[in-house]
C-alpha cells in the first residue's frame, strides 16, 4: 500500500512539472547572445572579428523563457584555427540552453575571424623627460634598460626601440626616482615585460656660454692734469652661467672692466680686471693686453 502512495505521488508531481514547463502560453522571442572565444592557442591572437554576438530566435512556455539564467552564450572553439582569415560556422550546437527551450534560428550562421601568430622581441629603452629651459637632464638610467614586448607576426615595429616618456618635469635641482608604467598604446604591442620601469636621473641648471662683446673699459684714479688714451677701449668677454641669470643680465652695466690709470706720462701695457656678478664665471677675457697712454 505504502509503495502504491508513493508512485500516485511520484506521478503527481511530473505531472504538475509538466504543466509547469508545457502548461501555459507558449512563446517566441529573439535575444542578442555574446560570442565567447574558446581554446584560443596561447601563441595566437585576434586581430578582427566579423560579429561579437548573434541573435537567437528562442521557443518555450512563458514561465521558462521568463527565468532562464545564467545568460546564454554562444561558445566557439578556436582551438584548429589557423593564421589569417577563418570562416566559422554557428549552429545551435554552439549555444547551450535550458531544457524544455528550442533554438529555431541563429543569425548570422558564419563569421570571419582574423588570426595571426604572436612574435616576441627585446627592446631597449629609450627615457625621454621634459624640462624646464632653465634646467637640463642628466645621466638618465632605466631599470632594466631593455624590455620584452609581445605583437602580432604580421606587424612590422616602427623603431627598435622602446620610447618611454615620463610624467615627471626638469624643473629643479636634484637627483629623481620614478616608477612608470609602460603604455601598450604604441606599435600594436600585446603585451610588455615587465608592465613598469624605474628611472633615475638628474636635473641640473643649464649652463651656458656667451660673448660678451665691446664691454667699455674704464680708468680708475685718473691724476688730475693728466691725459688718458687707452687702446682699444672695449673688450670682448666670454662667461658662463646659469641661462636664466643670463637672460636677465644688463651686460654693459653689471660687468665692469678697469684699468689702474699710471701718473706719469708714458705708454703702459696693462691688463683690464674684470669684475662680474656672483654665479657668473669668466671664461676668457681677463689677461687681455691693453695700450694704456698718458700725456
Amino acid at each position: 500500500m505504502k509503495e502504491i502512495n508513493l508512485k500516485i505521488l511520484s506521478l503527481f508531481l511530473a505531472i504538475l512539472v509538466w504543466l509547469y514547463v508545457y502548461g501555459g502560453k507558449k512563446l517566441v522571442l529573439f535575444r542578442d547572445v555574446p560570442i565567447d572565444f574558446l581554446n584560443l592557442p596561447p601563441e595566437k591572437v585576434i586581430l578582427e572579428s566579423s560579429a561579437f554576438s548573434v541573435k537567437i530566435k528562442l521557443s518555450g512556455s512563458k514561465r521558462v523563457l521568463e527565468t532562464v539564467k545564467p545568460p546564454i552564450r554562444a561558445e566557439i572553439d578556436l582551438s584548429s584555427v589557423r593564421d589569417g582569415l577563418n570562416i566559422i560556422e554557428i549552429t545551435t550546437k554552439n549555444i547551450k540552453v535550458p531544457p524544455y527551450v528550442k533554438i529555431l534560428s541563429v543569425f548570422p550562421q558564419t563569421i570571419e575571424v582574423k588570426v595571426d601568430s604572436i612574435s616576441k622581441r627585446a627592446l631597449p629603452v629609450i627615457v625621454k623627460i621634459s624640462s624646464d629651459e632653465n634646467y637640463v637632464v642628466k645621466s638618465i638610467k632605466a631599470i632594466p634598460s631593455e624590455v620584452f614586448v609581445e605583437f602580432p607576426k604580421s606587424h612590422i615595429l616602427k623603431e627598435d626601440f622602446l620610447l618611454l616618456e615620463v610624467e615627471k618635469k626638469c624643473d629643479a635641482e636634484g637627483n629623481f626616482v620614478y616608477q612608470s608604467p609602460v603604455p601598450l598604446n604604441s606599435e600594436n604591442f600585446l603585451k610588455i615585460t615587465p608592465g613598469e620601469i624605474k628611472v633615475k636621473w638628474t636635473c641640473e641648471k643649464k649652463i651656458e656660454e656667451l660673448i660678451v662683446r665691446k664691454i667699455p673699459v674704464i680708468i680708475k684714479n685718473k691724476k688730475e692734469g693728466m691725459k688718458y688714451l687707452l687702446k682699444p677701449d672695449k673688450i670682448d668677454l666670454k662667461i658662463k652661467g646659469w641661462s636664466k641669470d643670463l637672460k636677465g643680465m644688463d651686460f654693459k652695466k653689471e660687468i665692469e672692466a678697469a684699468v689702474e690709470a699710471e701718473d706719469k706720462p708714458g705708454t703702459y701695457e696693462v691688463e683690464p680686471k674684470i669684475k662680474i656678478p656672483d654665479g657668473i664665471e669668466l671664461v676668457d677675457g681677463e689677461k687681455q693686453k691693453l695700450e694704456l697712454i698718458v700725456k
